[in-house]
């Protein structure tokens, strides 16, 4: 078990490390969509909620 199992433990690092890289890459992605997503909500929801205030506070 010399070369062989050195060049399995390689490759294995070589796949960890591309797992890795696509882990990142997609959570990144998923990161970013759920922001663009999130934005609209958010803005909706507190000019939602920010006239309902403006209300409440006028009674």
């Amino acid at each position: 078990m010399g070369s062989n199992g050195r060049g399995a433990l390689t490759r294995l690092k070589e796949e960890c490390t591309a797992l890795c890289a696509l882990i990142t890459v997609v959570a990144s992605s998923v990161l970013m969509l759920l922001s663009c997503l999130a934005t609209p909500f958010s803005v909706f929801f507190f000019f939602n909620i920010t006239p309902d205030m403006e209300h409440s506070r006028g009674h």
